[in-house]
């Protein structure tokens, strides 16, 4: 059984039935950043925030729309994140994590992204594939974001999404519960 949303957000299967068996994907979304790379994010306070441009723009997120809040949403993150230990400094970590509209979903346990500890080190440079998953069981109905975030103890942490590096993307699945 397949469906359809017609103009007016409506649902309708090849029966005209608004309803799917269990399972069923009603819905894929996928968004894609790939023109600049984030806000290096330092400090040392290990709170998560929203990934974020220069100016303060959230643009690693996907959006899904025309969600059933009786549905559930898997979302996939998938990016570079890439961290700089300088020369002196004996540790950086970071984490991240996935929020939807202004609630954290899905936050990292402790700074587990990346952990160094040098002694007499010039300095470290390293990037990393990440891959990020959750199933939303409580979407809102209607429109969804989802926003990646990241923390950093002791950073920089930044997400290298630029035209010369492999893109952000955000795969949303709305799933029939």
């Amino acid at each position: 059984m397949s469906g359809i949303i017609n103009s007016v957000g409506a649902r309708g299967g090849i029966v005209g039935s608004d309803v799917y068996p269990a399972g069923h994907v009603i819905q894929v979304v996928s968004d894609t950043k790939n023109d600049e790379g984030s806000a290096s994010l330092t400090g040392s306070s290990g709170t998560i925030e929203k990934v974020h441009d220069a100016g303060g723009n959230e643009e690693w997120k996907g959006t899904i729309n025309n969600v059933d809040s009786s549905n559930d949403v898997l979302v996939i993150m998938t990016f570079i994140g890439r961290m700089y230990i300088a020369s002196g400094v004996t540790y950086v970590r970071g984490g991240f994590g996935i929020y939807r509209d202004a609630a954290l979903i899905l936050e990292s346990d402790g700074n587990d992204f990346q952990y160094w500890h040098q002694h007499a080190v010039t300095g470290i440079d390293d990037s990393k594939f990440i891959t990020l998953q959750i199933l939303d069981t409580s979407p809102t109905a209607g429109t969804n974001i989802y926003y990646l975030g990241y923390k950093v103890d002791y950073g920089p942490l930044w997400i290298h999404s630029g035209s010369n590096n492999l893109p952000f993307i955000c795969t949303m699945m709305e799933i029939q519960r």
